[in-house]
């Protein structure tokens, strides 16, 4: 905890200084007490592309730009507002890392630039503040870190001290000496939902630099039609050893054939050298086993009804041949008979 003079006699308290020991939690929160988180920050894109301990990581040659956002969220009743600026990450006492104060900034704080300085964000509520990251030209190779804050005064004491509650978000920035971008995009998975199937890829970054999706697309092929679907979500950025995972819905599907699916990934490095990346084929064949097997009952109850009607064809000719035997046997002994009584047959 600091202390410094703000307004003659009245000085600001930091309740919550997010020094960088403290910065793993997919949202760095403020709180007013234990256990009584007021407001948080996170990434705006967590949980769709990796983010080294859930912070800003960045791979960007000098004279690049890189879009990004944050959300800020309100965990109380009551609307909040916040200040939101870039710092730059300074050496703090005992060797730790914390954000400068607001003011004139040297390090990444300069290059970076927020869509709103000041945000109200509802009660229980969240709101999304843009911001853009432009590396100066000239920038030497080597990492260069600053942060995000969202600060709040919380209240003065009856002492005169402005308490301020701060969370912060690290910005972390490498100029690479050697700019080398590789992509590598996954195999299609599927999986059904319903009468739908999703199909999944994952776009790993096997390069030097930060690489920004500028499109994605699934391309599905069966019975000599094709159709293309957009992989979502779009303009996701990937660091470097970095992976994003993209995902389509396609419907309706074939009741018999064979789909024959591919993904492609269009990359640009700072919005420019537009390069097109493909995945290996995935092939999935349907089959409508429910009629097959009808069908197959249907054969083998006319195969055996064949097999039994052969044997009760058999059986018939047989006893009729018998019958035969029967009455022709009959009618010679009534000839024998009438020939030896001398009478003859009427």
């Amino acid at each position: 905890m600091t202390a410094t003079g703000r307004r003659g006699s009245r000085r600001v308290v930091w309740a919550a200084l997010i020094a960088a020991g403290l910065l793993g939690a997919a949202s760095t929160v403020a709180a007013s007490g234990p256990g009584q988180p007021v407001f948080g920050i996170r990434p705006v894109l967590l949980g769709h592309t990796t983010l080294r301990d859930h912070h800003f990581t960045y791979a960007l040659p000098a004279g690049s730009t890189v879009a990004d956002a944050v959300v800020l969220n309100n965990f109380t009743p009551s609307a909040l507002t916040l200040t939101v600026y870039p710092a730059d990450l300074l050496q703090a006492r005992g060797g730790a890392l914390a954000p400068a104060q607001p003011g004139p900034q040297h390090g990444v704080g300069a290059w970076l630039r927020v869509a709103r300085g000041s945000v109200t964000v509802p009660g229980f509520g969240h709101r999304i503040d843009p911001f853009r990251l432009v590396v100066p030209r000239g920038t030497p190779p080597g990492q260069y870190l600053g942060a995000v804050v969202a600060s709040r005064i919380a209240g003065v004491t009856a002492s005169g001290l402005a308490v301020e509650t701060r969370a912060a978000l690290i910005v972390e920035v490498t100029v690479p000496g050697r700019v080398r971008v590789a992509l590598r995009v996954s195999r299609p998975r599927a999986s059904r939902r319903g009468s739908a199937e999703v199909f999944s890829t994952t776009v790993s970054n096997h390069g030097t630099v930060l690489v920004t999706l500028s499109q994605a697309t699934l391309t599905v092929r069966h019975d000599g039609r094709t159709t293309t679907l957009p992989l979502r979500p779009a303009g996701l950025y990937v660091v470097p050893d970095g992976k994003a995972t993209l995902s389509a819905v396609y419907r309706p599907l074939p009741w018999f054939g064979t789909l024959r699916i591919t993904a492609a990934a269009d990359a640009t490095v700072n919005g420019h050298g537009t390069r097109r990346y493909h995945s290996p084929a995935l092939v999935l064949r349907f089959i409508p086993w429910q009629a097959v097997g009808w069908a197959g009952a249907g054969l083998a109850a006319l195969g055996l009804g064949a097999l039994l009607g052969r044997h009760g064809l058999a059986r018939w000719w047989a006893n009729r041949r018998e019958e035969r035997r029967v009455v022709s046997e009959l009618r010679r002994r009534r000839r024998g008979d009438a020939r030896r009584s001398g009478r003859k047959r009427p």
